[in-house]
């Protein structure tokens, strides 16, 4: 029933209708009367940015600001909120409305099937400022000149396509620091092949020497794999690829179970989470293990504490092509397990802003988790690194440390530390 024509009813009629809650998707404002006559009250589906009001056209501002990420939030009649997500701004505002409207139904309706399973309603987030003069319904003028931005970034995107095809890389550096220092003093690895890019390093002590497993992108074949590195000295030696599939490679995480070691890398075209055990180090690994299957998943990290293996790794079960804003958790009895156990509060972050794995630091017992930082059609923007305050089968919680612009992944072992950094390129460079 639309909420107008419940606001047309009167209370006795409200009254027989017995309703639970009374939800509203399409920015209608539901009245103290109507909210008043369901159970559980009203929901209603606005934008979360608190520059925005409550009668701004979800994705309308994001777009026509180029902000770097969209929010939906689930408020009540009251302004009470009890839900909110942030996804990456799409470039048009149709896709980006239509996909933020998407994602915020279907937290909706996840809300709404927990508390039908018997779960509490849930507590109210804690509120954000409003900005002094929010933003509303935009006007005539508003959609021409919108109108006219997206015209002038398309051509700009279209210019630098033919002229500029590789506007920048990502390249490694590493440096004898703490990661908190790292990126005021790092040395560059050594020069890569022509039309490569390396990313996604991880660190690895083997036998008394020093091992970086990356990303290393092939622009010809339009894939990545994954390749190593040997430090000799204050040298780094490139021993070439040593995990090769038909689908992209990104993201070597490594592990050690029962005295083995394993490799769970990102290979989210193939739909599954795999792990790979290491059959002969450094160069020889084979798919050991599936932990899960037919999910569209990126960027997994598997981690033991408490008496449990944890995963954290970023899904998009709404398959909109976004594995950068929603954090999922697990559990399970062993990291080669099939049968993973899901968060309640899945998923446990959402946030373009962090939300995207960038690597897992430790410091004695102290768990940090580095999170990508995503612009306006910019991947990759900066990251942020995370200390993770509580973990347990019931809550997740982190809090923010450190930011840094230009990298999207680091990695830090035995005073050693990595990261990869966008590197812009000259004309010279692209030739």
């Amino acid at each position: 029933v639309p909420v107008q024509a419940l606001a047309a009813l009167t209370p006795a009629a409200l009254a027989a209708l017995q309703l639970d809650v009374v939800i509203s998707i399409d920015g209608s404002a539901c009245s103290a009367a109507v909210a008043g006559a369901a159970r559980l009250g009203s929901l209603a589906l606005v934008a979360a940015d608190p520059r925005l009001g409550p009668d701004a056209e979800l994705g309308f501002w994001e777009c026509f600001h180029a902000w770097a990420k969209t929010g939906y939030a689930l408020d009540d009649a009251s302004g009470r909120r009890y839900a909110q997500g942030f996804y990456k701004t799409r470039e048009r505002f149709a896709h980006n409305h239509a996909v933020i409207v998407a994602h915020g139904c279907r937290q909706l309706a996840l809300l709404l099937s927990r508390v039908a399973g018997g779960a509490d309603w849930p507590a109210p987030l804690a509120p954000l400022a409003p900005a002094p003069a929010p933003a509303g319904r935009a006007s005539l003028l508003d959609e021409l000149c919108y109108l006219a931005r997206v015209g002038w970034r398309r051509l700009h995107y279209q210019w630098r396509g033919r002229y500029q095809p590789r506007h920048s890389r990502w390249t490694l550096a590493a440096a004898e620091a703490s990661w908190r220092t790292v990126f005021d003093g790092a040395a560059p690895m050594p020069a890569m092949p022509d039309r490569h890019f390396w990313a996604d390093p991880f660190l690895l002590e083997e036998g008394g020497q020093t091992y970086c497993f990356f990303e290393d992108y092939d622009e010809a074949r339009r894939l990545g794999h994954i390749a190593v590195l040997r430090r000799d000295g204050d040298r780094w030696r490139e021993l070439g690829p040593c995990l090769i599939e038909p689908e992209h490679l990104s993201f070597p995480y490594l592990l050690r179970y029962q005295d083995e070691l394993y490799m769970c890398p990102e290979i989210s075209a193939s739909r599954q989470i795999r792990l790979y055990r290491c059959v002969e180090f450094p160069m020889r690994w084979e798919c050991s293990d599936v932990l899960m299957d037919q999910v569209a998943a990126a960027d997994t990290m598997l981690f033991p504490r408490a008496g449990k293996w944890w995963m954290l790794t970023n899904l998009d079960p709404g398959m909109a092509g976004d594995h950068c804003s929603e954090l999922h958790l697990f559990h399970a009895d062993s990291p080669r397990s099939s049968h993973w156990t899901a968060h309640p509060n899945n998923p446990v972050k959402i946030d373009s802003d962090g939300g995207r794995n960038g690597g897992l630091l430790w410091e004695g017992e102290r768990l940090f988790r580095v999170g990508q930082r995503q612009g306006y059609c910019d991947y990759g923007a900066g990251l942020i690194v995370h200390e993770v305050v509580a973990l347990d089968e019931q809550h997740y919680v982190e809090r923010e440390v450190m930011r840094v612009d230009g990298s999207h992944h680091l990695c830090s072992s035995g005073g050693l530390t990595i990261f990869d950094r966008k590197q812009r390129l000259t004309p010279q460079r692209r030739a």
